[in-house]
C-alpha cells in the first residue's frame, strides 16, 4: 500500500508546492495584519478570505508529512526525530524568538511569561507531533493500525469538546497554557489528524478528489460559508441566526476551504512532475517553510503610511499587489539567509533539525 501511496503522490511534489503556497499566504497575511495594520476585518476581505483557511491547511500538511507507518518505528528511528525535532521546533524556535524580542528591545526571555506569541506554531507541532508518535507506538504493540485511528478520533474529539470547560480555557489564559501553546493544540490538532487520515488512506482520498461532484461541493459550500459570515459580520442576519451558528460556520468554512486548495493542487500534479520554474520555485520554497517562518519576523516592514492607498477602491487588488510583493521581497532575503546558516553543518543541524551529513 504504502508503495502505491508513493507512486500516485508523485513523489509528493505538488504537495511541497502545497506547503510553499501555506508559507508564502502566512508571510502575506503578517504583512497585512503586522506592516499594513489591517487588523479589523473590513479593511482586508483578501486576508479574512485567506485566513478562513490557512492554518488548518498548514497543520493538514503537517500531519500528511508526519505519518509513518506503525511498523517502521523502530527504537532507533524515534531517537533520531525526536532529537531533530527537538532541535528544530524547540530549539531553534527559543532561539529566533529570544533573538527577536532582543532585536525589539526585550528580554530575551520574555517568552517564559507572555509565551512564544508569534512563533506559537513550532510549539504546538511539536506536541501534536508527540502524541501522534504515541499512538503509532500504541498501534505497534497493539499489532493494529486501527489503534491510530481510534486515538486520533478519541483525541481530537477530546480536544474539540474541551472548548466548552471552564478550567481548560483558564488553563490556555495561565503562564504555562501560553508557554505550551495549549490554545492552538486544542483548536487545530483535528486538522493535523486529518493530515494523516488521508496520507494513511491516500487512494481513497485521491479518488474523492478526482471526483468533480466532491470539488464542486466543497466549492459551493466555501463559498456560501464565507457569504453567511460576511452577513454575520455585517450584523444583517445575526439575531436570526440559530445559537452556536456562526461557530459551527466557522469550522465548517475551514474544512471546505481546506478541501478547495488541496483538490486544487491536485488537479495540477502533472504541472508539477513537469518540472516547471514555477513549481519548483513553489517545492524549494515548501521545503524551506520551517526556515522562512523563523526568520521572516525580522523583516517585516512598517508600511502602515499605506494605509489611505490601502482601504479605498478596489482594495483586493492593490492589497494583493502591494502583500504578495513584500512578502516575495521577505522571503527571497529568509532564503538567502537560510542557506548561510545552513552551510554550517552545525547550525543546520542545531537550528532547522537538518541531518547532519555522514562522516
Amino acid at each position: 500500500m504504502n508503495q502505491r501511496i508513493e507512486e500516485k503522490t508523485g513523489r509528493l511534489r505538488y504537495f511541497d508546492a502545497l506547503r510553499g503556497f501555506s508559507i508564502i499566504f502566512v508571510v502575506f497575511s503578517h504583512v497585512v495584519l503586522f506592516s499594513m495594520g489591517l487588523t479589523d476585518v473590513k479593511d482586508s476581505t483578501v486576508n479574512w478570505v485567506v485566513m478562513t483557511f490557512l492554518m488548518p491547511l498548514f497543520f493538514f500538511v503537517s500531519g500528511f508529512f508526519a505519518y509513518r507507518v506503525c511498523t517502521r518505528w523502530t527504537a532507533f528511528l524515534v531517537g533520531d526525530v525526536i532529537k531533530r525535532k527537538i532541535q528544530a521546533q524547540i530549539i531553534g524556535t527559543i532561539v529566533f524568538c529570544s533573538l527577536f524580542l532582543f532585536c525589539q528591545g526585550q528580554g530575551i526571555f520574555t517568552w517564559l511569561h507572555t509565551g512564544f506569541q508569534g512563533y506559537w506554531f513550532t510549539i504546538t507541532l511539536f506536541q501534536m507531533f508527540l502524541i501522534f508518535l504515541a499512538l503509532s507506538l500504541l498501534s505497534r504493540l497493539c499489532c493494529t493500525e486501527r489503534m491510530l485511528d481510534i486515538g486520533l478520533l478519541l483525541v481530537s474529539s477530546i480536544y474539540f469538546l474541551s472548548f466548552g470547560v471552564t478550567a481548560i480555557r483558564e488553563f490556555w489564559d495561565s503562564p504555562l497554557g501560553g508557554i505550551l501553546c495549549e490554545y492552538e493544540v486544542t483548536r487545530y490538532f483535528q486538522f493535523f489528524a486529518l493530515g494523516i487520515f488521508c496520507r494513511k488512506y491516500w487512494n481513497q482520498f485521491a479518488r474523492l478528489l478526482t471526483k468533480d461532484w466532491f470539488k464542486t461541493f466543497f466549492i459551493v459550500i466555501f463559498v456560501m460559508c464565507l457569504c453567511f459570515m460576511n452577513l454575520i459580520e455585517n450584523s444583517q442576519i445575526s439575531p436570526l441566526a440559530p445559537p452556536n451558528s456562526t461557530k459551527m460556520i466557522g469550522i465548517l468554512v475551514r474544512y471546505a476551504g481546506l478541501i478547495v486548495v488541496v483538490s486544487f493542487f491536485f488537479s495540477k500534479e502533472r504541472y508539477f512532475n513537469e518540472g516547471n520554474i514555477s513549481g519548483n520555485l513553489l517545492e524549494y520554497i515548501g521545503r524551506r517553510t520551517l526556515d522562512i517562518y523563523l526568520l521572516h519576523y525580522f523583516f517585516l516592514p512598517n508600511l502602515k503610511f499605506l494605509q489611505p492607498f490601502l482601504t479605498t477602491g478596489n482594495t483586493v487588488i492593490i492589497q494583493l499587489f502591494i502583500g504578495i510583493t513584500v512578502s516575495a521581497t521577505i522571503i527571497t532575503l529568509c532564503l538567502l539567509i537560510s542557506n548561510v546558516l545552513r552551510s554550517s553543518n552545525f547550525l543546520a543541524s542545531w537550528l532547522f533539525g537538518v541531518k547532519p551529513p555522514p562522516k
